[in-house]
């Protein structure tokens, strides 16, 4: 018995060229923390895929959201899988570089918002869902917000 085929993923819309240039700007500035700069492009993949709009945020569905910005990489998915998971790079520089970065922006003792997530509901089970005024979506709906 064959395998069902697989449902294609959902292509997410790539970021706009200003926001691009931004973006790797900031990752820029995380360039040195890799040994090697093919880590640092795949860093740079990893993060357009992430914030680019809609879609799943799996590695299948980032590599297909960037794969055109990515020019000479036959598999980007298996590319984008390796840095995420056996790369040798160490996170937890990553992350406090990310916490020297944000730091002067969020001020002594001060909290960044970034946005408020909307989760639409169907049904009375969920908690903490109720009807109440999604941002996104322009109207009242039945959700979660986080």
């Amino acid at each position: 018995m064959t395998p069902a085929p697989r449902s294609p993923a959902r292509i997410t819309r790539p970021l706009a060229a200003p926001v691009t240039d931004s973006l790797a700007a900031y990752a820029g500035r995380f360039a040195d923390l890799f040994p090697r700069a093919d880590q640092s492009r795949r860093f740079l993949a990893y993060l357009r895929g992430l914030l680019a709009e809609g879609g799943r945020k799996n590695v299948e569905s980032i590599a297909l959201s960037v794969r055109a910005d990515e020019p000479g990489t036959d598999n980007l998915t298996q590319a984008l899988n390796h840095f995420v998971a056996r790369s040798p790079w160490d996170a937890n520089r990553v992350i406090a570089r990310y916490r020297e970065l944000v730091r002067p922006a969020a001020g002594r003792g001060g909290v960044l918002v970034v946005h408020d997530g909307v989760i639409p509901k169907k049904g009375r089970h969920s908690v903490g869902a109720q009807r109440q005024f999604a941002r996104d979506l322009g109207r009242k709906v039945n959700c979660q917000v986080a």
